[in-house]
């Protein structure tokens, strides 16, 4: 993972300085995140990411994620990840803002939806292990603790709105 500089936020999102994104996590410091869920045929799409989930090392993220850098909107990070990852090219659909705080991550998320029907080309520098799955077998891979906790919270938080956007 390379030393991406990200900015710092307080509770209101507001910018209040800015550190690279191992000291971020390191140190867990609120910063901004995007997460697109992927849908294709009531399935959706999960991964195991590579970089650096000490914590959810080996377990799966449903659709993907990543920090917003500095002085970069949550859009833009939106559209660079689904670029970097999945070379993808269409706009998702906002579902909702979620603050979220673990052991790990410290973040206010912008969760975004995207159906796609289309051949996917991953870049297995980023993801690996995808798949589609129904919610009812993420329902089943959260009893059995193969989801970050991240993904977990955004299942329970986000995830009627996401199954009403994605048809």
């Amino acid at each position: 993972m390379t030393d991406e500089i990200i900015d710092i936020i307080n509770e209101d999102n507001e910018v209040i300085g800015q550190a690279p994104i191992n000291e971020i996590i390191d140190k867990k410091l609120l910063h901004r995140r995007v997460r697109i869920v992927i849908a294709n045929n009531n399935e959706f799409l999960i991964g195991k990411k590579h970089d650096y989930k000490k914590k959810s090392s080996g377990k799966y993220e449903i659709g993907i994620d990543n920090a917003v850098k500095a002085n970069e909107t949550y859009e833009d990070a939106m559209f660079r990840e689904l670029k970097e990852v999945l070379n993808i090219d269409s706009p998702p659909t906002f579902v909702k803002k979620l603050i979220y705080k673990d052991k790990i991550l410290k973040t206010i998320a912008h969760v975004f939806v995207l159906t796609y029907e289309k051949e996917i080309i991953f870049n297995k520098n980023k993801i690996t292990n995808t798949k589609f799955i129904s919610t009812a077998k993420i329902e089943e891979m959260m009893d059995q603790d193969e989801l970050s906790d991240f993904s977990g919270y955004i299942f329970i938080n986000a995830f009627e709105e996401i199954k009403v956007l994605a048809k």
